[in-house]
């Protein structure tokens, strides 16, 4: 076998097991493909170990065969002596019995040329009764008999190929050919008598068990065809392959010329069923053939093909694609000007393929929607495909029900709480991708996910333009918006680790470009968590300033430097307007956001009601001691636990005075100012007597982890007590 048949065979095992694994199951894929990585390089080591220890017996083995050669030549010679000697006492014994005894040659001559008449007439008659026997055989239909007799014959010939009587070879020759050309003709109307028996093609999945009789003489039949051309030289010509959809076979052939006449007079001509828009009727008949020979091609057809090294269902299905695409190249010149047919071709192509990977067609193999991939019909098909999409998308944004709850009626079980419109668009997009995964064509496949990022990308411009236009973030659509914003998000992430999607990665990227190839959707989803970003933004801006800041300003107003209380045990009254307020917004926002999307704004709101109190209360008032520590105990014991009860306790939205930046900030801020006043006196002239280098252990006694020295004191100068 040649290297590069070698390489072939490696090649197509490897394909076959990719094309074997599941590709939605995108870890399992990744996983399977380092296992049969991990195998492959564990082969090549053990392939590279036998060649250095083939490469160091090589001088051993050199020497023997030299010896050997050695050794044949003195054979030789002994064996050339051995003839001459033998020729030589030959024309010694004719001389002595020409001299002695010349009646006596004569004789021997006569006898000797008598022997080779005789051996002359026997092999004629062996060479005619093996012929009169197989014709026997063909009358009897005892297809077996035919064989064995049919591989004598064609033996005893073979034997002949040196013999020197050409009249002999002649006739041996002739009654083979003939012999031959007679079984061609016959035993293809044989096998066409035992597929009229089955009623074949076969309209529809059959109990196989009652035509037993027919099926196994079938069976021996189409072995006995086999066997014949397999044997003939001048056969292979014509078993070879004249397109993708084409088998090897000859005797596959005999069982597709019967579907191929019944579909040619169903789907040609001037027959009512030959309707270019109807194009499911011939892919259903297509689909219906497939399934009801699956079976018979599995269990009977198998075992004739199998030296061949062929799988007769995957032939049968393969030719079935073939009638397909013959009869679609048919089709799509006259409907390629018609945009509503033209579609409807599309969506039963789709449906015809996804039904014929249904029933074992490998996705890999040759099929009919590669036709649409042609440099005159996929403009069409994107064209068509991307105002069908927008189309539709103007629908779903028109609808009533666009900022529903996609499950209204159980929207308990949507943690996402998409929008009717999100789910719609990404379906439309889910269904394009079914549509066009099953191109082979790369760079068919390109362009469509071109188009697909641009579908998104105009989809979410609409989004932004929708949610500028909202008059305020708390009224329909604007949570819905972002939602949808979120959702669509996830689900390109999900998208973009698709093995299928994976493949597509780093289009428009040129090698060599210098850019950084990245997921297929790695941008778009940037630019959807942009503009969920900018509504989350508007949206705390606006609640903030807004409406926080009015409410917190009683609070603030508290004369805080000169409060009388000790310590503190109920939350200030002034702080309950806030409170309230901030509490509707937020069983607003968590009933309809998505978990997701709220732990998400959770976490810039947190931030901001923390810089809230910073700025508008810490910054600017002075405080006692008690003061502080009644602050301190409003934030600890009613403002943190009324933003964690927004969250799940699983979300990171969840939060401490210790776990979030600017809380911790004003924590520490909080219990700074809320020292007793010897312990500030203390601290701040420690602080100012000692070096700001050497000030961290001071402040680390203190459990303050945000603050300076130059802070510290700061907040220090705005205590009211400090002269007490």
């Amino acid at each position: 076998m040649a290297p590069s048949e070698i390489e072939s065979d490696q090649i197509r095992s490897v394909r076959e097991r990719l094309n074997a694994l599941n590709p939605r199951d995108g870890r399992g894929f990744l996983s399977a493909v380092r296992e049969m990585s991990k195998n492959m390089k564990k082969q090549r080591e053990e392939l590279l170990s036998e060649v250095y220890y083939q490469q160091s017996e090589l001088p051993t083995r050199r020497a023997n065969l030299q010896t050997a050669r050695q050794d044949l030549n003195e054979l030789r010679q002994k064996v050339v002596d051995s003839i001459e000697g033998i020729e030589a006492g030959r024309q010694t014994f004719e001389a002595k019995v020409k001299k002695n005894a010349p009646d006596l040659l004569d004789r021997l001559k006569n006898l000797n040329a008598l022997e080779r008449a005789l051996a002359y007439l026997c092999c004629v008659q062996r060479i005619s009764d093996l012929s009169s026997s197989i014709g026997l055989s063909l009358v009897g239909k005892d297809w077996p008999s035919l064989l064995e007799r049919f591989l004598s014959l064609k033996e005893l010939i073979e034997s002949l190929d040196h013999s020197t009587c050409e009249n002999l070879l002649q006739f041996a020759r002739a009654t083979l050919e003939a012999l031959v050309a007679q079984l061609s003709t016959e035993l293809p109307l044989a096998v066409g008598q035992l597929l009229d028996q089955l009623h074949y093609p076969l309209d529809d999945v059959i109990d196989l068990k009652g035509s037993q009789k027919q099926l196994k003489e079938l069976q021996a039949l189409l072995k006995c065809i086999q066997a014949i051309h397999s044997n003939m030289s001048n056969v292979d010509s014509s078993e070879e392959s004249s397109n993708e959809f084409s088998t090897a076979s000859n005797v596959l052939r005999l069982l597709f010329e019967p579907m191929q006449k019944r579909f040619h007079y169903h789907f040609y001509g001037d027959r009512k069923t030959n309707d270019v828009e109807k194009p499911e009727w011939f892919f259903t008949q297509l689909v219906g053939w497939a399934q009801a020979h699956a079976q018979l091609f599995d269990v009977y057809i198998q075992p004739v093909v199998e030296e061949k090294q062929l799988l007769a269902t995957f032939e049968m299905q393969r030719f079935l694609m073939g009638l397909a695409a013959e009869k679609m190249n048919k089709v799509v010149e006259g409907v390629s000007g018609n945009s509503v047919t033209f579609s409807h071709l599309i969506d039963e192509t789709v449906i015809f393929e996804m039904e014929m990977h249904a029933i074992g067609y490998p996705e890999t193999a040759p099929n009919v929607l590669e036709i649409f991939a042609g440099p005159n019909l996929l403009p069409l098909w994107l064209e068509l495909e991307r105002d069908s999409c927008t189309s539709s998308v103007e629908s779903l944004l028109q609808s009533d029900d666009r900022w529903a709850d996609r499950f209204r009626d159980a929207s308990d079980i949507d943690e996402m709480r998409v929008p009717e419109c999100a789910d719609s668009f990404v379906t439309l997009l889910q269904l394009i991708t079914e549509r066009y995964r099953l191109l082979r064509s790369f760079e068919a496949r390109a362009q469509f996910l071109q188009m697909q990022l641009q579908l998104l990308d105009d989809f979410r411009t609409r989004l932004v333009h929708i949610s500028r236009n909202v008059g305020s973030p708390w009224i329909t659509p604007f949570p819905q918006l972002m939602n949808a914003f979120w959702y669509i998000a996830h689900v390109l992430e999900e998208w973009n680790d698709l093995p299928f999607f994976v493949q597509l990665q780093g289009v428009g990227v040129k090698e060599g470009s210098g850019k950084r190839i990245q997921g297929a959707f790695e941008s778009t989803i940037e630019l959807y968590r942009h503009g969920w970003n900018q509504n989350c933004s508007s949206l705390i801006r606006s609640f903030v300033d807004g409406e926080l800041k009015v409410v917190l300003d009683p609070y603030k107003r508290e004369k805080w430097y000169s409060y009388e209380s000790g310590n503190p045990v109920n939350v200030s009254g002034s702080l309950c307007p806030f409170l309230l307020t901030l509490r509707g917004r937020l069983g607003q926002l968590s009933a309809a956001l998505s978990n997701e999307s709220l732990a998400a704004l959770m976490r810039q709101l947190i931030g901001r009601v923390g810089r809230l109190f910073i700025d508008e209360i810490i910054t600017q008032s002075s405080f006692n001691s008690y003061g502080a520590a009644q602050i301190r105990f409003d934030v600890a014991s009613a403002l943190i636990p009324l933003l964690n009860s927004v969250a799940s306790p699983s979300s990171s939205a969840r939060i401490s005075s210790e776990h979030d930046v600017i809380m911790a900030e004003l924590n520490d801020k909080l219990k700074v100012l809320s020292l007793p006043v010897a312990t500030v006196l203390l601290l701040r002239e420690t602080l100012l007597k000692t070096p700001t280098e050497l000030t961290a252990d001071t402040i680390a006694e203190l459990n303050v982890y945000t603050l300076n020295k130059e802070a510290i004191l700061d907040l220090l100068n705005q205590r009211s007590d400090m002269s007490q």
